[in-house]
């Protein structure tokens, strides 16, 4: 069972409604240059034109797109500047490598195991490392997140992050048939994940249960077990999430914030995501006399907030062309940053993607596409290139995010085409 979430209603979709779909004859996996919008090949959903040998003679249907809903949202106009400290006068610790990734001509594409597994991937994957420094790991699935639910597209994944006790795993989509802005559209879909790990989803040969049972469900062919499975999943409405790569949550006030707006002098806006109806409650517009909110947000376990601008950005070229890391407070009253006096020479690779933190280890990680550098919280301010880990790769996989569990050194990577959390090895 499904449930999506409406403004009054709830509506439940299970064994005895029949959802339509569209199944086409054919399939094409095609690479294409970086973009967030960028759609790719579904096996498992009609709403781009795939097929698969699971849907067999299944015949034409079409799933309607999702339905945006009016939820009551306050929202507090700040009238003081939100940057506390507007001078410049930054320096700049050097990585170790000079730069993890010196070219942008790698293209993404989706996988070679989601391609040949026509989206039924029952194995996990990995994702090895190009480049280290300081630090040595690699990425392998823990969960293969599903492509659709009900009629809701789940292919364009951008942020994700933990409920306080770990019980919980919160992803926030976008619509990525629309222009990245402020007025994007999206939804936020939870997954019990202690749920899911006990019925086996992260066990070898039924890591497919997710996509399985959702396209069970389109079919009208729902097993018992498809239930159980499904019934671990709450799709919420859609409503304005913006770029939707910054979901994070305050575990000192155990609020889930996410950025809608950013990189304007003005009508920033950081909202509050309700965790009961999986959309925005609390808003906070406010305007920034330097440089603008970052695109990416996470807390410390002392309930800080901090964010860092990608020094290939237009944005932050007064910074002086590199990573600059600020540190503030977000409530539903007001919102204030302040840069850090020292930030690093050269940013992680193309695009900055999320902002982590590792509560039992104190470290940041800045990830971008193809590259994920970390620092010691204790020497923010004051870093030495011996002190930050680099690992590049130039693989075809674009890093939405990386999310740790809270007070606990287990890291998951949201990635995509197909989307799936891979579980942070060290090697």
């Amino acid at each position: 069972m499904i449930i999506l979430l409406s403004i009054g209603f709830v509506f439940i979709l299970n064994s005895n409604i029949l959802v339509e779909c569209s199944v086409q004859a054919s399939v094409t996996t095609k690479s294409s240059t970086r973009s967030h919008n960028t759609k790719q090949s579904i096996p498992l959903l009609g709403m781009y034109k795939a097929t698969s040998s699971f849907y067999g003679q299944m015949g034409e249907m079409l799933i309607p797109g999702p339905v945006k809903q009016s939820y009551l949202v306050t929202n507090e106009i700040q009238q003081q500047d939100a940057i506390r400290n507007p001078n410049t006068n930054h320096t700049y610790a050097s990585l170790y490598n000079g730069e993890i990734i010196s070219s942008r001509e790698g293209k993404i594409s989706d996988t070679s195991s989601y391609t040949m597994t026509k989206g039924i991937q029952t194995q996990a994957d990995t994702l090895h490392p190009s480049s280290s420094y300081g630090e040595s790991y690699y990425f392998r699935t823990k969960l293969y997140l599903p492509l659709y639910l009900g009629n809701r597209n789940l292919t364009d994944p951008q942020s994700a992050t933990f409920s306080e006790d770990n019980h919980f795993l919160y992803v926030m989509y976008v619509d990525g048939t629309q222009p990245t802005s402020a007025s994007q559209t999206g939804w936020v879909v939870r997954y019990d994940w202690k749920k899911l790990m006990a019925l086996g989803a992260s066990k070898s040969g039924g890591m497919a249960l997710l996509r399985t049972a959702a396209a069970h469900q389109l079919l009208n062919r729902i097993t018992e077990f498809d239930r159980k499975v499904l019934n671990t999943v709450e799709v919420g409405p859609e409503f304005n999430t913006g770029h939707a790569q910054s979901l994070a949550l305050n575990p000192k006030t155990n609020e889930l914030w996410y950025i809608q707006s950013y990189g304007h002098t003005a009508q920033n806006i950081v909202a509050r995501l309700n965790a009961k109806t999986l959309t925005a409650d609390a808003k906070v517009t406010f305007s920034m006399s330097r440089f603008g909110m970052g695109s990416v947000l996470t807390f410390d376990r002392q309930g800080e907030a901090y964010y860092w601008i990608d020094g290939k950005n237009p944005l932050a070229t007064s910074t002086g062309g590199n990573v600059t890391l600020y540190h503030g407070k977000i409530t539903t009253n007001s919102v204030y940053f302040t840069a850090f006096e020292q930030g690093i020479a050269t940013n992680p690779t193309f695009s900055a993607q999320s902002m982590s933190f590792n509560e039992a280890s104190k470290r940041f990680y800045l990830v971008a596409d193809e590259g994920v550098i970390s620092f010691p919280q204790l020497a923010l301010g004051k870093l030495k290139t011996t002190q930050i880990g680099e690992v590049g790769f130039s693989g075809q996989r674009e890093l939405e995010g990386l999310v740790f569990m809270h007070n606990s050194n287990t890291g998951f990577l949201l990635t995509n085409r197909g989307p799936e959390m891979m579980e942070l090895i060290p090697d």
